[in-house]
């Protein structure tokens, strides 16, 4: 997935990754790794918790707002509510050139016009399935499982 992104990407462009909620974090922090090895020039990163609506860790809106390009990271996409709320919640602090999409699991259904730009796996479900991703302590992925 990174070799995609950096392929989108000019190599002297710089990325700010957005990590939505823990998972998406996570994800966000292991791609920002794969993507170091890619020739993006930078990738800043920045956990956005969209419960609370607020910005975690060292950077945030100031690193936000100045931007021009801004990947959404999530380990699941399913409604596509979460990452609406994450899309307007960087367009009112932020006027990027560019906002893609990444996540490691879509599984449809979408109740929102979001589609995303990168997916580790693309697997339609049925609404009473319910797909978790589950990471090591250190941020690794340890399993995809889709429970009933």
């Amino acid at each position: 997935m990174a070799m995609q992104i950096a392929e989108d990407f000019n190599s002297g462009e710089q990325v700010l990754l957005v990590g939505i909620n823990t998972r998406g974090n996570h994800f966000a922090r292991l791609l920002r790794e794969a993507l170091l090895h890619t020739g993006i020039a930078e990738t800043g990163l920045i956990n956005l918790n969209v419960h609370d609506m607020e910005l975690a860790g060292a950077v945030g809106a100031g690193e936000l707002s100045t931007a021009s390009h801004i990947l959404l990271i999530d380990d699941v996409l399913f409604s596509g509510s979460t990452m609406m709320q994450a899309l307007r919640f960087v367009l009112d602090h932020a006027t990027p050139k560019v906002i893609k999409m990444a996540v490691l699991v879509d599984r449809g259904h979408r109740m929102f016009p979001i589609q995303p730009d990168y997916a580790g796996i693309v697997s339609p479900t049925k609404f009473n399935e319910h797909v978790r991703v589950s990471f090591q302590e250190d941020g690794t992925p340890a399993a995809v499982m889709l429970q009933v």
